[in-house]
């Protein structure tokens, strides 16, 4: 290494941020109050706030979340003392709330975004920057979001276990152009302890990633050889390999661990090392906007890359279904109670402080930082410190549910609506808040007992209160009562009233006059055949039999089949794959070595059979079929199809009680559709559309992706589209184990993959669930038709599939004496 151009190793120092994985939640975030703390006293004790002293010590918060724990707490001369450091450029602030998974939508990841700014904009000290440590990745619509918010540099420290970095390296800069064209300067980094390896803290050396003469004595006890040793030569080989600057960042925590404290000692470190090695290499202890001040005269000559960036990582909520499903419903609760707000000055006046709203938005945004249990959650899944922190993950889940429900039952009061009383009129005010029109059915819930003393089993009629003819109706049976199920189509902003009303006559729907023409809407087991059905309407047919699955999907009004002709599994087919262990002391090594797979070379894979069929109660607004499925993995499961009689729509439900299993297993449902000649697959990710396999940036994963809405398959003569509302992640690769394709490698094919939702996962030997046993439940919404054949149109359509109209009981009829 030449003395005479010296190069500048840029030292951050900070704790990589994991709400649970070392202990319980609650004891981290006061650790991390207590680690700022820590660090306002090395500041002190080293250089002085006002210090420019060379080698001085300096603290990078991670993440905005510390922040704000500390600014909850802090005592009024710690409040100034942290704004005097980072004004002072001493103390860090990152732009990054937290180091989250994909499972926010815009609206949430939006928000949390916006409190590092937030806080920037009050204090007069803008936050530019931002970094994440672990995760892999981030939805496209990530970028737009941090320049929204003013956060024009991103730095990530990728954690390679069961992921990926991009472009092929480290330690490589980027300029990420937004869908809409700007662009936010990328830092990719190695790993957050990188410096600890290098030996730069003492009594805190790790060799976590780099493997070489270092033995156990030097790593653990003898810091300055190991920085002596590895610094020149981890430089050396950025010169080897085509690294173009002379200056480079690295991350160190002040233990080995992460939620990891401060240690002055690392400023006693680079003092000693600039003493004696300055004319080689300058190390400096620096905050986020410190390197990113030095590359940014750089950034002109990086190379820009557009598209997604999918986490490795996301697959996370997939460990934890039932979780993940109650933070979805909430999170689109939350939404609809938005929508509720911009439709009505009423609404306002259910929360008009926002303190719920804020309290059950940041139960949904803890959920969503990429961190589920223990780190010892698969090698002892027993033990309490791992259930009380998975049972913690869960909670929050559930919370942001709860309190979801509590902001829309104190819409309802604001709209008219009432608590429970004993003669409370059967009167319903039904609101399309969403800026399109809907269509959709909405449930008059009577309770079981309302039902019986009202009469409602002896006849009911559903009507509006300004008048008309009675409306079709159908009984849904929910816990402890019955839901009056209507079809209603509204306008953006429109509402209606409508009452349920005793009557003499039997509670049935007038059926439709039946067709010359028409055949039987639902043959099951028929005895020309007693393996296979269909149910079929003016719009659609579906046909399946015991040994294929469902094997038609044909619209009526075309005659064109949405399922792929190469598909090799049947829609809705679910598959299972499990990995076997010869024993428990092996769990750990077997899912170690499984790299970017995420299962064995020896996994075993089966598909779920039909074993019976019966169709549904007839209603007037679909028809139906259950069928029970038997296969691996599960020991109940069954398959509902609800085909709308007067739309394009299916509605699925899949409801299964999953066997408890240690072993590695994974579980899928196959979507085999395809819009025909020309088709693109697109999908709805969070505050971007996104063509896999197209929008990515080079060396990004390509075998599956987490969306918010669904997917949609759009071509030339029209398009599919699938609302998968339980599940967050959908497989795009093959289910082979093998060599993983990146994004841009010349073996990745052109034409659009067949998908699987990916429902459950435990591989994972750390932080994960180890067993996935239990009740579940995944719905999705199909549907299809020429008016598709845009993109736009599409998606919007396969989010409108997962939207309701608000519906609330009126405390007072619009009759008084009802």
């Amino acid at each position: 290494m030449s003395p005479t151009s010296p190069w500048t190793l840029y030292l951050i120092h900070h704790s990589h941020t994991d709400l649970g994985y070392t202990e319980p939640q609650g004891r981290i975030e006061r650790w991390h109050v207590e680690f700022i703390r820590q660090a306002l006293a090395a500041l002190r004790g080293t250089a002085g706030l006002e210090g420019e002293h060379f080698g001085g010590f300096k603290w990078q918060c991670e993440t905005f979340w510390q922040v704000e724990s500390f600014l909850a707490v802090a005592e009024p001369e710690e409040r100034a003392a942290f704004l005097a450091a980072v004004r002072n450029g001493r103390m860090g602030v990152s732009g990054s709330y937290l180091n989250f998974n994909e499972l926010l939508d815009e609206s949430n990841l939006r928000a949390a975004t916006g409190r590092a700014a937030e806080f920037g904009r009050v204090e007069g000290l803008p936050v530019t920057s931002a970094m994440t440590a672990d995760i892999n990745g981030y939805s496209w619509g990530f970028a737009r979001i941090l320049l929204e918010r003013g956060i024009r540099n991103l730095f990530t420290c990728i954690h390679t276990h069961h992921g990926m970095y991009p472009l092929g390296r480290q330690q490589t800069g980027f300029r990420w152009e937004t869908p809409d064209g700007e662009q936010v300067l990328v830092w990719s980094g190695e790993h957050y302890h990188f410096g600890n390896e290098l030996g730069l803290v003492p009594g805190a050396g790790a060799s976590y990633l780099t493997k070489d003469d270092c033995d156990a004595e030097a790593v653990f006890e003898k810091w300055w050889t190991l920085a002596e040793r590895r610094i020149p030569r981890y430089l050396r080989r950025l010169a080897d390999t085509g690294y173009r600057f002379r200056f480079v960042p690295v991350m160190a925590s002040g233990l080995r661990t992460d939620n990891g404290p401060p240690s002055e000692a690392i400023a006693v470190a680079v003092e000693r090392w600039n003493r004696k090695h300055g004319d080689l290499c300058r190390v400096e202890m620096a905050t986020l906007d410190d390197f990113f001040g030095r590359l940014e005269p750089h950034a002109r000559e990086l190379p820009i890359h557009r598209g997604d960036w999918p986490d490795w990582w996301s697959d996370g909520p997939a460990g934890n279904p039932q979780g993940t499903r109650l933070f979805r419903q909430a999170q689109r609760d939350l939404d609809l109670y938005r929508s509720l707000l911009e439709c009505s000055d009423a609404v306002a006046a259910a929360d008009p402080t926002g303190d719920l709203e804020a309290a059950a938005r940041q139960e949904l945004i803890l959920y969503a930082e990429h961190t589920f249990s223990h780190q010892d959650a698969m090698s002892r899944p027993g033990h309490l410190l791992v259930q009380a922190i998975s049972g913690n993950k869960q909670a929050r889940a559930a919370r942001g549910l709860n309190r979801t429900t509590e902001l829309l039952d104190r819409a309802g009061v604001t709209l008219g609506g009432g608590n429970l009383s004993a003669r409370m009129p059967l009167c319903y005010r039904i609101i399309n808040p969403w800026s399109r029109p809907l269509v959709s059915l909405v449930r008059l819930a009577v309770g079981h007992h309302e039902f019986y003393e009202r009469r409602l089993n002896r006849g009911a009629v559903v009507r509006h209160s300004s008048g008309g003819a009675p409306l079709a109706w159908w009984l849904g049976s929910v816990p402890r009562g019955e839901d009056f199920c209507v079809e209603v189509e509204l306008e953006p902003g429109q509402e209606c009233v409508l009452e349920i009303v005793a009557g003499n006559e039997e509670p049935t729907w007038p059926p439709e006059p039946p067709r010359r023409s028409s055949r039987p809407q639902v043959e099951v087991a028929s005895p020309q055949d007693p393996d296979s059905g269909t149910l079929q309407t003016d719009l659609v047919l579906l046909g399946w039999d015991r040994q294929q699955g469902i094997h038609t999907w044909q619209d009526q009004t075309s005659g064109r089949s949405l399922l792929r002709g190469d598909r090799r599994y049947e829609p809705f087919t679910l598959i299972h794959e499990i990995t076997p262990v010869a024993a428990a002391e092996e769990m750990l090594a077997v899912r170690g070595a499984m790299g970017l797979n995420r299962k064995g070379d020896d996994v075993q894979r089966t598909v779920a059979r039909i074993t019976a069929a019966r169709a549904m109660a007839a209603n007037p607004h679909w028809h139906g079929v259950e069928l029970t499925l038997a296969g691996a993995g599960i020991d109940h499961c069954r398959l509902e199809l609800r085909a709308w009689r007067r739309r394009r729509r299916v509605d699925v439900c899949l409801r299964l009680h999953k066997t408890s299993c240690w072993e590695p297993e994974n579980l899928y449902c196959a979507l085999p559709f395809t819009a025909g000649d020309g088709e693109v697959l697109w999908l709805d990710k969070t505050a971007a559309a996104v063509r896999p396999w197209r929008d990515q940036i080079p060396g990004s994963l390509t075998d599956f992706s987490s969306v918010q809405g669904g997917a949609a398959w759009v071509g030339s003569a029209g398009g599919v589209g699938v609302a998968t509302l339980d599940s967050n992640l959908l497989q795009l690769g093959p289910l082979e184990p093998g060599e993983r394709l990146l994004m841009g490698d010349a073996r990745l094919p052109d034409a659009p993959p067949e998908i699987q939702a990916w429902l459950m996962t435990n591989y994972w030997e750390t932080n994960f669930a180890a067993e996935l046993g239990g009740f579940h439940e995944f719905r999705f919404n199909v549907t299809w038709g020429r008016e598709l054949a845009e993109p736009e149109v599409a998606l919007a359509a396969v989010r409108d599939l997962s939207r309701e109209p608000y519906c609330c009981r009126l405390a007072v009829g619009p009759d008084p004496s009802l």
